[in-house]
């Protein structure tokens, strides 16, 4: 019984425990199931969805913006011969590659949101939605969507005010909208966060990041003041020894920018105790170098440094930059000689580092302008730098007026140096003259032996070197010895050959092609054209007996251009005399350099009393001597302008100081005329342009200008079928404009296309297509501006073909990005899921889409669709020739990518016209758009 009892006490015991299981099992159950829920704020609802973003979602996409940031940052090429960017936010092709990372980071917080935000009565219950957010902005603003960060910011500054999450986005915003190059307005809004931070109302977490977007948004402005104070308040705020580092560096270069060599150097020093990457420790050391304070720095070790730097193996690809580092360091002595050797070396050295090439050249370019006045060397060096960089270079427009300037200088000069040694030579005796040009032969005979020399020793160096120091292993080349006795085998079985096609057959007479009769008449033909084109032009016999005119080692080179008569020589006098005024203008007005000026000025008015512009320059001298207080020669000059032209505009410009304001009117008028004119020739009014251009040719008789007048005039004339009149007033320009005017060229053209009655400027259905234009500058000069027709031949722009006439560029409409595609040499079908696979890796979060149909019989048309506009477009066809681009495996003939506004795609799939389209889109979105 009492086993009974226990029994069953035990059996009730099992049964009130499983219940109380399943009662706890079940009531867990339940609980799970509400605390899944996101309408209602519950503290499980809210601790569970919490935790699950925080750990499941948002973990995840935080680490693949990590590995984005790392990767881009790694790839990002620092240029250190411009100042650094707080932040390397890469290219666009490097942050292509990094799009998976960040597509995922996007796709990670967009989950988060949308699968655990907990938003109830106008509130976010669930704290990490705004993490959520927050790199999601971080996450497109690497993208360089600004679009879409700017949107995803302004949700946290609405949803999560007061917050550091909210904070860290209202930084973001600013940082979008200076990438925006909306510079004034992000500093506007950094600037109120930072009164907000001083008043405790921003969050200190977040107080390097608002420092650093300060330093993002007042660089590119030249607020180098506020720069370095938020540089310095950046650098106590954060405790990231690559951010100190790279800030540091940018420190040092602000204040090398501003010549403050000694501070510029304690910081550039600096930077070497954050232990920062190779590539940017060894430009810290040169920059250290470069700004020694000669008072206080031992140049001797500095030298020495540099030069061990220079040696070593691995700076090979930087002595460039080390030799400008020690020009920098010699101008900073001021031993100038030595600073131009170095630059120069620099220069030389810089092939395929084009930023250091122009940074180089444009510090050779200044020294040589402003201290040693060589304005013709100078000239080349600048030109060097407008070939290597671009308009987003500093101070690029001051940088190109000089170089323009100098190139225009330097045109003058060099014509009337020219024409002096011309006229010289070709008034010595002959014996003299011959044996000068004999001595130049041979010192040029001499210097290219020299260098022959000098090649043939750096070849062997090269050669010897590579063997002594790369050629390793067991290959039978590889050891001299085996060499040295493989070619005396050689010599011992088949003698000395020359090294030539055939060389083991001694006769070769058996393999000489035979001459075919189609050959010999087709020789036979050439030469006759020869013949025929060398008619009415043969050299004088001067020439013929001094050798070949065009070999620089004959007598008829030097000859050839030599003024024999009286007319030539007045011909290039009055070449000289327009060019020494032209100089002289430039040297007063653009250089500032008085003293050439004035010899420029006094040469004209002393060896070139007949030429027309003598007058101008006894203005100027009377300008000049005026100003500097030398009244007599002052007057000397007025009285020879007053006297010898007292009708003339300067004449008039001494005696009423006001006169200058009839001169612009007079501009102004013909200016209007002009327009007047070209108005009506575009709209095919011939006869309205025959007759306002026959009345400004009896009103502007005098004026330069009138050429201008006489081609359209000209033009009009063909028109109407007057042929004869039409090239009567195209020599007329012809003979008005010197042959490096556009003007003549476009004249000279149209009189050998009236040959064939043909016109330059119009087309088919008789429109003008790509009429030329003449704009005034604002020195009042008329210069012409083409717009897209071009002279045939004459290597400029050409216009687009009439059947791309149908196309219409409109950047902002929707585009799409199409393939055509070879079918008989590429599977339609593979190729399109190629294009669907990258998409789905670098544009998982566009909706890209991509279809395939057939275009012609042997072509077929892709089409990924579709981007808001032409820029969105453009960045994904760069990315299709990127290496990552499955377009990779196909060659250009394969696969030909182009960009499509929606508009034209119906019309160029009816078309079918792929030339014509291929030259709108080069013209329109390859050559317009270039970034």
């Amino acid at each position: 019984m009492k086993g009974e009892k226990n029994n069953i006490r035990c059996k009730g015991l099992c049964r009130i425990l499983c219940v109380s299981l399943l009662s706890t099992f079940l009531f867990s159950l339940s609980t799970l199931m509400t605390s899944c829920s996101t309408q209602k704020a519950r503290w499980a609802n809210i601790q569970y969805h919490n935790t699950t973003c925080h750990y499941n979602v948002w973990w995840n996409g935080k680490e693949s913006l990590k590995e984005a940031r790392r990767t881009m940052h790694a790839a990002a090429a620092d240029d250190y011969t411009r100042l650094l960017a707080p932040e390397p936010l890469g290219t666009e092709a490097e942050v292509q590659a990094v799009y998976p990372q960040l597509d995922r980071a996007i796709e990670k917080g967009v989950k988060g949101i949308l699968g655990h935000s907990i938003y109830v009565r106008g509130e976010e219950h669930v704290p990490y939605i705004k993490e959520c957010y927050l790199l999601t902005a971080y996450a497109s603003f690497y993208k360089q969507d600004y679009l879409s960060t700017t949107n995803t910011c302004n949700i946290l500054l609405t949803q999560f005010p007061g917050t550091r999450a909210a904070d860290e986005g209202a930084i973001l915003l600013a940082r979008c909208m200076a990438c925006e190059r909306r510079f004034t307005e992000a500093e506007s809004t950094l600037d109120q966060l930072y009164v907000r931070l001083q008043n405790g109302q921003f969050s200190r977490s977040c107080r390097d990041k608002l420092h650093v977007a300060m330093v993002e948004a007042t660089l590119p402005q030249e607020k180098y003041k506020k720069a370095v104070d938020h540089i310095h308040l950046a650098l106590d705020a954060t405790g990231d020894r690559p951010l100190k580092a790279r800030l540091t560096f940018l420190l040092a270069q602000i204040y090398r920018h501003l010549d403050r060599r000694g501070v510029a150097a304690k910081y550039y020093h600096q930077v070497l105790r954050y232990r920062p990457p190779y590539i940017m420790e060894f430009n810290a050391r040169l920059g250290e170098a470069s700004c020694a304070d000669p008072a206080t720095a031992d140049i001797a070790k500095l030298e020495r440094s540099l030069d061990k730097l220079f040696h070593d193996k691995k700076n090979v690809d930087y002595r460039d930059q080390i030799l400008y580092a020690k020009g920098e360091m010699y101008l900073g002595i001021g031993q100038r000689h030595k600073a131009v050797q170095a630059l120069r070396s620099s220069v030389a050295l810089a092939t395929t580092n084009k930023s250091q090439k122009a940074l180089s050249s444009l510090r050779l370019g200044e020294v040589l302008y402003d201290t040693y006045q060589d304005y013709d060397l100078a000239q080349c060096y600048y030109d060097t730098v407008m070939q290597n960089v671009g308009a987003d270079y500093p101070r690029y427009r001051s940088i190109k007026r000089r170089a323009d300037m100098l190139e225009e200088l330097c045109s003058y000069t060099r014509l009337y140096e020219r024409h002096d040694s011309l006229i010289h030579i070709s008034s010595l005796p002959e014996e003299e003259r011959l044996a000068l040009i004999n001595a130049k032969i041979d010192t040029l005979r001499k210097h290219e032996e020299e260098e022959r020399r000098r090649q043939l020793i750096a070849e062997y160096s090269s050669e010897a070197s590579a063997v002594q120091n790369s050629l390793q292993g067991d290959w039978y080349f590889y050891n001299a010895k085996t060499v040295s006795q493989g070619k005396e085998a050689f010599r011992e079985r088949w003698g000395m050959r020359p090294l030539e096609d055939l060389w083991f057959l001694t006769n070769k007479t058996l393999l000489t092609p035979i001459e075919t009769p189609a050959v010999e008449e087709q020789d036979s033909a050439l030469a006759a054209d020869t013949t025929r084109a060398t008619e009415g032009r043969k050299e004088p016999a001067t020439l013929a007996a001094n050798g070949d005119p065009n070999d620089p080692h004959a007598v008829a080179y030097y000859l050839k251009d030599l003024p024999t008569t009286p007319e030539e020589v007045d011909s290039l006098e009055r070449l000289t005399a327009a060019a020494l005024l032209g100089a002289a203008y430039i040297f007063y007005d653009g250089v500032g350099d008085l003293p050439r000026a004035l010899q420029c000025y006094h040469r004209l008015a002393a060896d070139y009393v007949s030429s027309p512009d003598i007058v101008q320059a006894f203005y100027m001298l009377y300008r000049i001597y005026d100003r500097q207080g030398n009244t007599p020669q002052a007057n000397y000059y007025r009285d020879m302008v007053l006297m010898g032209f007292p009708d003339s505009d300067f004449a008039n410009l001494i005696r009423d100081n006001e006169y200058y304001k009839q001169l612009l009117q007079r501009d102004r008028r013909i200016d209007d005329d002009y327009e007047s004119i070209y108005r009506h020739y575009q709209e095919g009014h011939y006869a309205q342009v025959v007759r306002l251009a026959e009345e400004a040719e009896e009103v502007y008789y005098d004026n330069p200008r009138l050429s201008r007048f006489l081609f359209w005039h000209a033009l009009s004339l063909a028109h109407r079928g007057d042929i004869q009149g039409a090239r009567t007033k195209l020599q007329a320009v012809m003979a008005a404009t010197t042959q490096q005017d556009t003007l003549h060229s476009l004249a000279e053209v149209q009189l050998t296309l009236l040959e064939n009655d043909s016109l330059l400027f119009a087309s088919d259905d008789g429109t003008q297509q790509g009429t030329p234009s003449f704009a005034t500058d604002k020195g009042g000069s008329a210069s012409l501006s083409r717009t897209t027709a071009t002279v045939a031949n004459k290597g400029e722009k050409t216009s687009l073909p009439p059947e791309a006439l149908v196309y219409r560029y409109r950047e902002k409409q929707q585009h799409y990005v199409i393939i055509l595609a070879d079918d008989r040499t590429v599977r339609a079908t593979e190729l399109q899921y190629r294009i669907a696979d990258f998409n789905s890796q670098y544009y998982s979060n566009a909706g890209l889409k991509v279809d395939a149909t057939l275009f012609t019989d042997t072509s077929q048309l892709l089409t990924i669709h579709r981007f808001l506009d032409a820029e969105q477009a453009m960045g994904y066809y760069r990315h299709l020739l990127s290496p990552q681009s499955p377009l990779q495996a196909y060659s250009k003939e394969q696969c030909t990518p182009l960009v499509i506004s929606t508009q034209n795609y119906a019309t160029f799939y009816n078309r079918k016209t792929l030339d014509a389209y291929n030259a709108f889109f080069k013209q329109y979105y390859l050559e317009s758009n270039k970034k």
